[in-house]
């Protein structure tokens, strides 16, 4: 951690005028909703398995909410 706010310090937030405690605790509030993302998206794959099993033909409600937490869990959205 000490290694990570000395590079902050030394090369990103000179040439960007901010702060480097800033930009840790934006990278730590950012990493608390990955967890509820990743959360959503394992709660969202039992739904889909769920109505997999009992009600196949409406499995594909469950695919936007599963696909969608899991694109944004692994942060390309």
């Amino acid at each position: 951690m000490l290694f990570l706010k000395y590079l902050l310090n030394r090369y990103i937030c000179t040439s960007l005028a901010i702060s480097p405690t800033k930009l840790i605790n934006d990278m730590t509030s950012s990493s608390e909703s990955v967890r509820s993302y990743w959360l959503f998206a394992l709660l969202s794959l039992v739904g889909c398995v769920l109505f997999l099993m009992f009600k196949p033909e409406w499995f594909w409600v469950m695919l936007p909410p599963m696909l969608t937490y899991f694109v944004k869990a692994m942060r390309w959205m």
